[in-house]
């Protein structure tokens, strides 16, 4: 199991990380977004953030800059909701984290309502 500050280390350079590792397994983030990530082999195949699922829950978790990630290896998905390759999902992270600003600048907390 992995457990990280994510105040401590950035998401996507962990997502990363077990990325390149070619890893399977389950990853949780709790904090004020909270979501789930499935790997298997190196691959992203399942995300759920917010009620959002797929590409929609990716581009959420992307903007996560506090929080505790988890990840427990081995565990196999509970199916397929995303399609794209390693390189493909970590661009998509890089390019929604920058989108994202303003709008984390304006409303910090997702835990509260507008």
């Amino acid at each position: 199991m992995l457990r990280s500050d994510l105040s401590e280390f950035a998401f996507p350079a962990l997502l990363q990380m077990l990325l390149s590792g070619g890893r399977t397994g389950h990853m949780r983030v709790q904090g004020m977004l909270s979501g789930e990530l499935w790997l298997e082999h190196g691959e992203v195949v399942y995300a759920d953030a917010l009620g959002r699922q797929g590409s929609a829950a990716l581009e959420l978790l992307s903007c996560v800059r506090a929080g505790e990630l988890l990840f427990e290896s081995g565990l196999n998905a509970p199916g397929r909701n995303l399609t794209v390759g390693r390189d493909a999902a970590l661009r998509q992270l890089m390019v929604d984290e920058d989108a994202w600003q303003p709008v984390l600048q304006a409303f910090p907390d997702w835990r509260l309502w507008l």
